[in-house]
């Protein structure tokens, strides 16, 4: 997923076509304010900052763009190097080739860093889960535990490697801890924590994860 700043009267140098010709995700923004909140609803893989338009500043689009609290990368496409090299972040000059820009993005980008399934992003720096573009911070192992799942979404996780792999234990005499921890995260996730569709229980044998059900 990519957020694509650049000014809105932008035409014959929009990058978003040739992003999207490479099966990329886009997100646009014109504005720092819609920035910044872009940022915070979709979390990103890499922001990209089109600063060929001479009209477009990109001093009131900084801290959006680069001191943003996840510490994503950002990509300045420019005209003029010399103009923005003190900035201190990647930089890609005009004229450039498609090949280049893809070269830039897939150097920039950390592809381990977000799980995107459906309507969840997972960050696996900061421990943090987007649902639906709600922000839910989460214990080491509730985080544990959605990630496992999410890795297999759509496969059946059985309750003893869970046990394993979450709490480094093969003693299943008692899993009610597993239990509560299944609790507490469909109360995060599910529009209806009583009739989960997402977390979805295979009974005596263990759960499933189910990004988009039908």
């Amino acid at each position: 997923m990519l957020l694509l700043v650049e000014g809105s009267s932008l035409t014959d140098q929009s990058l978003a076509h040739a992003l999207k010709a490479q099966a990329h995700s886009v997100a646009l923004a014109h504005t720092p304010e819609s920035t910044e909140a872009t940022i915070e609803s979709i979390w990103p893989d890499l922001i990209i900052v089109n600063l060929l338009d001479d009209a477009l500043n990109f001093s009131p689009f900084k801290a959006a763009a680069t001191n943003n609290s996840l510490e994503l990368p950002a990509l300045l496409i420019v005209n003029n190097k010399t103009e923005v090299e003190l900035l201190k972040q990647p930089i890609l000059s005009f004229p450039f080739t498609v090949d280049q820009l893809r070269q830039e993005i897939d150097r920039l980008i950390k592809p381990d860093r977000f799980l995107r399934m459906g309507k969840f992003v997972l960050d696996t720096r900061n421990s943090g889960l987007l649902c639906a573009g709600v922000y839910h911070r989460l214990t080491p192992k509730i985080f544990n535990l959605l990630s496992l799942l999410m890795k297999n979404e759509g496969q059946i996780v059985n309750r003893k490697t869970i046990m394993q792999r979450v709490w480094d234990t093969d003693y299943m005499g008692d899993t009610r801890t597993l239990d509560v921890h299944m609790r507490w995260l469909r109360e995060k996730i599910e529009d209806d924590p009583s009739h989960p569709r997402h977390l979805v229980t295979v009974r005596g044998i263990g759960y499933r994860f189910v990004a988009t059900p039908q």
